[in-house]
């Protein structure tokens, strides 16, 4: 995984109000004991500045996502997420109680939902 390979799983996935198996890659392959983030093969990107193949900025709009609990995937939105905040990070104290809710820091989220006792 440090050098560079993708990790694949076969995980159920909620798309409406289907569920369904689907083969998706992991993104957090090394500490996705709590919770885990798939790839949304067709998420939008933020705003980047590019000059030819070069790209500078520009994050995911989406992603999937499970946590320990979770018995489907589901898609996480950057619109949604100050709504969905609290219920998704209630486990966590430290999370739920933050001021700062920003899709920018969703991956520290991530984080300290991880470390969280």
């Amino acid at each position: 995984l440090n050098q560079g390979y993708v990790y694949l799983e076969t995980v159920n996935v909620k798309i409406g109000k289907k569920t369904m198996p689907l083969v998706m890659q992991l993104l957090n392959p090394t500490f996705s004991k709590k919770v885990k983030i798939y790839h949304d093969p067709y998420a939008k990107e933020t705003a980047s500045i590019g000059i030819g193949p070069a790209k500078v900025g520009g994050i995911a709009k989406s992603y999937f996502i499970m946590l320990e609990d979770d018995s489907a995937a589901y898609k996480i939105e950057k619109k949604k997420y100050k709504d969905e905040f609290k219920l998704l990070w209630k486990k966590c104290d430290k999370l739920s109680n933050t001021a700062e809710i920003n899709w920018k820091e969703f991956t520290n989220h991530i984080i300290e939902y991880t470390d969280c006792q």
